[in-house]
């Protein structure tokens, strides 16, 4: 089953300058590729079907900006992202993560000092962060990584105890770990945060103003930070193509849920 209208509020609002909108159009910008019908009212058929085909059963790629200490940080990584996005999301969304957040930078001559907004310990697990990102390359290596540092920051571990916890528990290649965590205490963590500060700082139309802050396709909007809550059933109405098999699971599960609660409701009473 293909999915050519579904909701996609990204990129409609680039064409109202390009298009006649009819006097009819009484839809929100966010809602106008819903249907052929509202993409016709409001004069955007051929922009939505252009976006639709051309974007057909390519993955969405999902860039969140974050700190590592972030306590909201932590609970979108170990819940959002964890259980859903990555649980259900896996082949069609493609992960990129930015450990750098709120983090501020000064240089003076030749010389950076980045300031973490919770403390050189943050900085120091920033690093680490992005060395593992850097290093493992796939993402089904350094994601369970992540999670598990994130965990490990919670119980407010030292960076150093929770790393040697983590490579052991995700089984992680010896040379590996050691490659990593010469990264995450060497110059090479160092330049690796500097990319990530150039990122952080660099994200377009708008700038983040607080974490995490999540980006569709490199787009950057105060506005799409509301589709952090439900994110996996919002990347699921945004895909184009065939249904990905994790969103039909997805909203099995739901419906049995929303049927069971329904079967524990016993008597109503009105008053």
């Amino acid at each position: 089953m293909l999915n050519y209208f579904g909701i996609y509020p990204l990129f409609v609002v680039v064409v109202v300058c390009n298009f006649f909108i009819s006097e009819s159009c009484n839809i929100p910008p966010a809602l106008w590729c819903n249907s052929e019908n509202v993409a016709t009212e409001c004069s955007v058929l051929d922009a939505c079907l252009y976006y639709n085909t051309s974007q057909l059963d390519k993955k969405i790629k999902l860039t969140l900006l974050y700190e590592t200490l972030c306590p909201d940080c932590q609970e979108f990584i170990l819940n959002t992202l964890q259980r859903y996005v990555w649980k259900y999301g896996q082949d069609f969304v493609d992960f990129n993560f930015i450990p750098y957040g709120n983090a501020r930078r000064t240089q003076l001559n030749n010389t950076w000092t980045i300031q973490c907004q919770h403390g050189p310990v943050e900085c120091a697990l920033n690093k680490l962060h992005g060395c593992a990102i850097s290093k493992l390359v796939y993402v089904g290596k350094w994601f369970p990584l992540i999670v598990c540092l994130e965990e490990a920051a919670k119980l407010k571990m030292d960076p150093d105890a929770a790393f040697l916890l983590c490579s052991k528990k995700k089984k992680l290649d010896q040379t590996l770990s050691i490659s990593i965590y010469k990264c995450a205490n060497g110059v090479e963590g160092d330049l690796i945060q500097l990319q990530m500060a150039e990122i952080t700082e660099n994200v377009k139309p708008h700038p983040h103003y607080f974490v995490p802050w999540i980006l569709i396709n490199d787009l950057s909007t105060a506005q799409l930070q509301i589709y952090q809550n439900g994110l996996f059933n919002f990347l699921c109405d945004w895909h184009r193509g065939s249904v990905p098999k994790g969103c039909a699971e997805f909203t099995n599960l739901f419906k049995q849920r929303k049927n069971m609660q329904l079967l524990t409701v016993q008597n109503v009473i009105y008053t």
